[in-house]
């Protein structure tokens, strides 16, 4: 289970945060290549306008790939298996990664476009996959997993931004090198894809019968084998079903049973975009800036934010296996509505003591966003959905993801131009009605079933102590 996780992490995972926070530190040096490559292949001459609108095409081009690779993310892994899945992902990566290079041979920003394309599609499966698949192959000591997923994707921004520094890969010379590493990590998984386990769940939709987890002997420090407890939760099939029920994202809507969590899940994803975490990055330049640090000292500023996100990373793996669920999202909304309301009354006033009050607010805000928020929206779906239905309405839940961040990112710098701080109220808000909905509808599901699965409909005839090799 370990090996599986940790497989599952470096290929997907980390590479879908490293393609979210990739450009932005060689965003002025492709800039300059872009226009460079249209004017040679062209005889084309960009206005700063065209170049402008041409880097929006490239990061909008990611975004639609990833929204795309979303919504088809849960049919892919219901149909082929959540391991071929991973496969197919993998190549996906390695394919768009090995396109960036070659962008620079021909410049051709058409082959630039393209891979970018493909790597969201890649980061969309991923955004589907990885969360689906944890919660399948979780143990009962640690319910939850997929807020490992959460991680990653924090570890995979960090990993970014140090690489993409001028001194290290983010010069003229070597920022294909630095986009090309999403393929190597998908690389080394692809290496130890034999390890990596087909879902219990998923086998027990193919067979029709009940699959449950073995006892598995490993080695310990001293050489001593060990039994390992539950490597993968039990699951059934009703056997007064002949076959599982087939789930479509058409049919979901259907489902009147279903339109609670989904209505949940989404609410859950959407806390993640419009929490305010694009406008705490934005106004993040403004606040080191008025700090007094150089663009040098702003950049390492942001990489130790993004520090600061990997350690809560881990903090919120800890909450998660020992936290209720409730409490802990209810209190990061709690935290992201006092830091958003301490961070816009700080940018209203031009002065030493409001400055440090902005960036304190702006830690507040990482402290809430990555232990509750970014942490828990993936594990808390996974563990409100029945296993039928999961793929698919995580894909939709993912889908909406990647379109309101093409909606957030498109429109929030033209708020931000108009009214100034004054933006931050959106965000706000929506973390009130957010809070209010998750208070008063919001079941518990820590260490309990899925609120549409009925703990009774249980089998009395499965022994959780006999078990089947995997």
């Amino acid at each position: 289970m370990i090996l599986s996780t940790t497989i599952a992490i470096i290929g997907s995972s980390i590479p879908m945060g490293y393609g979210m926070g990739v450009l932005n530190s060689p965003q002025a040096i492709i800039r300059i290549w872009i226009q460079e490559a249209m004017t040679k292949k062209y005889d084309i001459i960009m206005s700063n306008r065209q170049n402008v609108m041409a880097w929006s095409t490239v990061i909008s081009t990611f975004l639609i790939g990833c929204a795309l690779g979303g919504l088809k993310g849960g049919t892919l892994a219901d149909k082929i298996g959540r391991r071929r899945a991973f496969l197919i992902n993998y190549f996906l990566c390695m394919t768009s990664c090995g396109m960036f290079t070659l962008c620079i041979v021909f410049q051709a920003v058409e082959i630039l476009l393209t891979s970018q394309f493909l790597f969201g599609i890649s980061a969309g499966i991923s955004s589907v996959l990885v969360p689906v698949y944890l919660s399948e192959i979780e143990t009962d000591s640690f319910r939850g997993m997929a807020v490992i997923h959460a991680f990653g994707i924090s570890l995979g921004m960090f990993i970014s931004q140090i690489c993409g520094m001028d001194i290290l890969l983010g010069s003229a010379k070597l920022w294909p090198c630095l986009l090309c590493i999403p393929g190597l990590l998908s690389l080394i998984a692809l290496l130890l894809y034999p390890y990596l386990q087909e879902s219990p769940v998923f086998m027990a939709f193919i067979h029709e019968d009940t699959v449950q987890r073995k006892h598995l002997l490993i080695n310990n420090q001293n050489d001593k084998n060990l039994e390992k407890e539950c490597l993968l939760s039990t699951e059934f099939i009703n056997t007064h079903q002949s076959e599982p029920e087939k789930y479509s994202i058409y049919k979901l809507f259907k489902e009147i049973s279903l339109h609670k969590t989904i209505f949940l899940t989404i609410v859950l994803y959407m806390n993640t975009v419009f929490s305010g975490i694009n406008a705490i990055v934005a106004f993040g330049n403004v606040i080191f800036t008025s700090a007094g640090l150089n663009q040098q000292e702003s950049e390492i500023a942001s990489i130790c934010a993004t520090g600061l996100r990997c350690v809560m990373g881990v903090v919120a793996i800890l909450l998660t296996k020992k936290c209720r669920r409730r409490p802990v999202i209810l209190s990061a909304l709690g935290g992201c509505i006092v830091s958003l309301a301490m961070l816009m009354s700080s940018l209203c006033y031009h002065s030493t003591v409001a400055t440090y009050m902005a960036i304190l607010s702006c830690v507040l805000y990482f402290i809430s966003y990555a232990a509750g928020l970014g942490a828990l929206a993936c594990t808390i779906s996974v563990e409100l959905l029945p296993e039928n239905p999961k793929p698919y309405v995580m894909s939709l839940a993912t889908g909406l993801y990647w379109l309101c961040n093409i909606l957030v990112g498109t429109t929030f710098p033209l708020i931000q131009n108009t009214i100034g701080v004054f933006s931050l109220l959106f965000f706000m808000l929506y973390c009130i009605v957010s809070a209010s909905i998750l208070y008063f509808h919001l079941p518990e599901t820590f260490n309990k079933f899925s609120i549409t699965e009925n703990k009774n409909d249980v089998p009395d005839m499965i022994d959780k102590s006999s078990y089947l090799p995997i």
